[in-house]
């Protein structure tokens, strides 16, 4: 199944690259702006082009129920075969799940008015693999992952359920102090992940025990530093994955959202000597590449 958000303004291919920061890139999604110099019969017109470039069914998503743009999806809807269904009020909320495999007519359930679709038949979604999970030593870790955002859009959306996560772990000895971060972390959690907050020693003295080799453990933390401690601490580690980092004033581009200073490439460097796989990967559907590739 494709889908084609058309939308007043830069709406469109806005909604869709934020989506594309949290999800990934998609190559079933598409966008198609409704500027103030189109008609539109001249929106219909770009409309079709794309519906003509693909073989496969779309669902056009529009913004306002009764705007231009779905009044020229409703047009084509109307006589186009190909178009099995208008989903209007589209954002960036319904937009992820959506992009991410699930039905657009679960993701709207209980919805009406603000939402509303309409639909030929049922849609036919190829369903989202779980990624193969990586035990280490029975320790039940399947990711550690090195975040400064922590738990965010990526990790609650696309990460935890492709690595079908049960549990995730933040490790940090200043967070664990706090009340309030600990309150937001808890938040953010989605509600079919159980969530740890520990400190580094702690973690370790408890994944060294094996108190989570029955789960399957998503291991976030800040800094390649914390990382380097869990392993002198005797956790063993096949594998590091380096997510999004903070552009600072002592670190430098090392691909887009990622920044790392001397001593943090050392850490990560360090890890790589002692046989740990250490790989950048923003999503799960980007390519893994070894750190050493962009040195």
């Amino acid at each position: 199944m494709n889908y084609l958000i058309v939308a007043h303004g830069q709406y469109a291919e806005a909604c869709l690259s934020s989506c594309e920061m949290i999800t990934g890139k998609h190559d079933t999604i598409f966008a198609v702006s409704f500027t103030e110099e189109l008609s539109r019969d001249d929106l219909i017109e770009k409309i079709t082009f794309i519906l003509d470039s693909h073989n496969e069914e779309f669902i056009i998503l529009t913004d306002i129920f009764g705007g231009t743009p779905y009044n020229a999806a409703k047009i084509l809807y109307e006589s186009r075969e190909k178009i099995v269904g208008i989903l209007t009020g589209i954002s960036l909320q319904l937009l992820i799940p959506i992009a991410l495999g699930e039905r657009v007519t679960d993701v709207i359930t209980n919805i009406d008015q603000i939402v509303s679709f309409e639909g030929k038949k049922a849609e036919n979604v190829k369903t989202t693999q779980p990624l193969d999970s990586v035990k280490v030593d029975k320790n039940g870790i399947v990711q550690i992952r090195i975040d400064e955002r922590l738990i965010h859009g990526q990790v609650a959306t696309s990460w935890i359920g492709n690595l079908s996560a049960t549990r995730v772990m933040i490790i940090d000895d200043t967070i664990v102090k706090s009340d309030m971060e600990k309150s937001a972390l808890r938040a953010a959690c989605p509600k079919n992940s159980k969530l740890s907050i520990l400190t580094v020693e702690n973690a370790a003295n408890r994944i060294n025990e094996g108190l989570y080799k029955n789960e399957r453990l998503l291991i976030i933390v800040k800094t390649p530093l914390i990382v380097k401690q869990l392993f002198e601490l005797g956790t063993k580690i096949p594998s590091v994955t380096l997510g999004n980092m903070s552009k600072k004033d002592n670190r430098e581009l090392l691909k887009k959202s990622v920044y790392i200073s001397k001593d943090e490439l050392n850490d990560l460097l360090y890890l790589d000597q002692k046989n740990v796989n250490v790989v950048v990967q923003m999503v799960p559907n980007e390519e893994k590449k070894k750190i050493t590739d962009y040195l």
